[in-house]
């Protein structure tokens, strides 16, 4: 009895914070209008360059290039996949596009004399590595200085890094063939500075960004290996196109991501998926407890006295059950975000109106659960007269509380969700 009591103690406590929560990232627009023709580069010039705000790319008839599925980029990689190359890897093996089909990979371009940037793309290429080691992937580190960037030294500069070279290839080839390849199937920059006034360490200029191929050896994207939070989302897309199920974000790429490299998330949108289901699965069960207090009223107001006790026994187990998973979902969303809530984003006369439903809701949720026991206990214990003068009092309330619960969490989530990652 005592057990008991103290968990339908705890059922006050379960609404006094809004149930509810709902990790997308996306990239924002740049508001420029580029004219390309997708796999020709060439055509890619500043002098089409307009100001026409969140129109993004069109090809050379003016027709918007459609965004990849997975990554929601532009697709203006060519359509038959990446063309036939044969380079040599660091054990001095043939490597071409065909041994590579068969499995999505992520490729990067540096040289190993590099004083630039070239360290923080290979050591986000290692983290990539570390956290994709139980999926069936493959990477890639593409040499653009072949004549010094021997099959010798790529596999020194592979131990530098830790790499396991069996899933982790590092290639040379002619640079020519190798800065053809990068300019016109991946469409990203490349080129030797040759004057005389170069300098060691930064004779080639190249991109920071990291591609991502799928198994038919298509260009599915790009992302900057100096923004963590674009490799969180390359990571997750790699696995995706592995498994064809989306990962849930690791707990760092969360961290990262509420750091603001990109578009500002809402805390709550970084849980993983189980978490966002319980306000709904909360919501319902207040729903639930409402319909069971409803008919519970029904059956006692026609005499039907068993029938309104196992009703009013099965709210109160409703409403222990809605405990359970409200409890989980708050220490959830503490545990993974910090935040103890989701913030109303109404606006106007609807905020003062939420925060009148929502103080009244707490503040009668608070107590409910010392009028439910004892409305309860004076049942059990055939007190039939006490039962009912108390009865007439805990049925409100316990009804407002149950139908607010459901209302606070359309208000939150359905209504106002706020702005949309």
């Amino acid at each position: 009895m005592v057990s008991g009591c103290l968990l339908a103690l705890m059922i006050g406590w379960l609404t006094l914070l809004p149930v509810g929560a709902s990790l997308a990232l996306a990239q924002e627009s740049s508001g420029t209008l580029i004219k390309v023709q997708p796999g020709k580069p060439n055509l890619i010039d500043s002098s089409q360059l307009t100001t026409a705000p969140s129109q993004g790319l069109v090809d050379q008839h003016g027709k918007p290039i459609p965004k990849d599925p997975l990554t929601g980029q532009n697709a203006i990689w060519p359509e038959e996949g990446v063309e036939p190359f044969e380079f040599t890897n660091q054990d001095g093996e043939k490597i071409s596009n065909e041994s590579l089909k068969g499995k999505p990979y992520a490729i990067s371009f540096v040289f190993t004399q590099c004083r630039g940037p070239c360290p923080m793309v290979t050591g986000a290429m290692r983290e990539l590595a570390d956290r994709t080691q139980k999926y069936d992937v493959n990477l890639v580190t593409l040499s653009i200085d072949p004549t010094r960037d021997t099959p010798e030294v790529l596999k020194e500069y592979a131990k530098t890094y830790g790499a396991d070279t069996s899933r982790w290839q590092f290639l040379t080839g002619p640079q020519n063939e190798v800065h053809k390849l990068i300019a016109t199937n991946f469409l990203m920059p490349v080129g030797e500075d040759t004057s005389p006034q170069r300098e060691l360490g930064k004779e080639f200029e190249h991109t920071t960004n990291v591609m991502l191929v799928d198994a038919l050896g298509v260009v599915r994207g790009k992302f900057n290996s100096t923004n963590p939070a674009e490799m969180a989302v390359l990571r997750r897309h790699l696995i995706t196109l592995a498994t064809g199920v989306e990962p849930e974000p690791l707990l760092e790429e969360k961290l990262i991501v509420l750091a603001g490299n990109v578009r500002p998330i809402p805390p709550e949108d970084l849980l993983p998926r189980w978490v966002k289901t319980l306000p709904a699965i909360n919501a319902a069960l207040n729903g639930l407890a409402t319909l069971l207090l409803i008919t519970g009223y029904i059956c006692i107001r026609r005499g039907q006295r068993e029938m309104h006790r196992q009703l009013m026994l099965s709210t109160f187990m409703t409403s222990v059950v809605f405990l359970a998973c409200y409890l989980v979902y708050h220490w959830a969303l503490h545990a993974y975000t910090g935040s103890s809530g989701k913030k109303f984003e109404g606006e106007g006369i609807i905020r003062p109106v939420y925060f009148a439903i929502l103080v009244t809701h707490v503040a009668l949720a608070a107590l409910v659960p010392v009028l439910a026991i004892i409305t309860i206990s004076r049942a059990l214990r055939g007190q039939w007269e006490r039962h009912r003068q108390l009865a007439v009092i805990t049925f409100p309330i316990w009804l407002y509380v149950s139908v607010t619960g459901v209302l606070i969490y359309f208000m939150l989530y359905h209504l106002f969700p706020g702005p949309q990652a």
